[in-house]
């Protein structure tokens, strides 16, 4: 193996090593952070507002939550296609110190009773 050939081969594996610690650490903080969920998370309510209809993977619904005044939007996997769910509402889970590590509950639709979340949430499902 030649010199340059080595110093390819360290640069290439540099770059690897560099690639993996960006995809790795990431996906190791959200793991974490959805740990967390359900001991430090607080409660709010969530719109769905469009169903992702993927024929080459699992639906997804895209869905919005407030929290301090301030609107937030992710989407949230489901084995569904209805188009009925656009407009419906459901308690998300989120944690409050950073609100896009959320879930979507879609077993707990929000009662008819209940207009709005406060501004700092619920720590508990009302």
């Amino acid at each position: 193996m030649t010199e340059s050939q080595i110093g390819r081969n360290v640069v290439i594996g540099i770059i690897s090593l560099i690639v993996l610690i960006w995809i790795i650490i990431p996906a190791s903080l959200d793991i974490i952070r959805y740990k967390k969920l359900p001991k430090k998370g607080i409660y709010s309510i969530g719109v769905i507002t469009h169903i992702i209809d993927d024929r080459h993977s699992a639906a997804s619904v895209n869905f919005t939550f407030k929290y301090k005044n301030k609107i937030y939007t992710d989407f949230s996997k489901t084995d569904t296609y209805d188009r009925n769910l656009i407009g419906k509402r459901f308690f998300v889970l989120f944690l409050p110190n950073h609100p896009k590590t959320v879930k979507l509950l879609l077993d707990k639709p929000v009662p008819n009773d209940i207009e709005n979340a406060p501004d700092e949430a619920w720590k508990q499902l009302p």
